[in-house]
């Protein structure tokens, strides 16, 4: 599970270099990339050595604002965006989680 983990992280750090450099669609590689950073978070937090909880405020920060600039204003991404708004929902969550633990 931990290799298709990284398989998926990989993939989408090649999608956003690939749409930031070789195809100029930066909205795309941005996007591609904040997914990457979502799966690099989940990752740690399943391995055990999750983040702070400020990495994971930032995390849902940028994917909400992702998913709002998706939805809103780039008009052919509104299934990224509600991919965006459910990561942000579920890295809040993961953010309540370790609030929880550490009290």
């Amino acid at each position: 599970m931990q290799l298709f983990h990284l398989m998926i992280i990989g993939f989408l750090l090649g999608a956003g270099v690939y749409f930031l450099f070789v195809i100029p669609v930066p909205v795309e590689a941005v996007t591609f990339l904040i997914f990457a950073l979502y799966f690099l978070v989940t990752y740690y937090e399943r391995t055990g050595r999750s983040f702070k909880k400020p990495v994971y405020g930032i995390t849902a920060f940028l994917l909400a604002l992702n998913g709002i600039v998706q939805i809103f204003v780039y008009s052919e991404g509104l299934i990224n965006g509600m991919i965006s708004f459910f990561f942000a929902f579920l890295t809040w969550k993961s953010m309540q989680r370790l609030a929880g633990h550490s009290e």
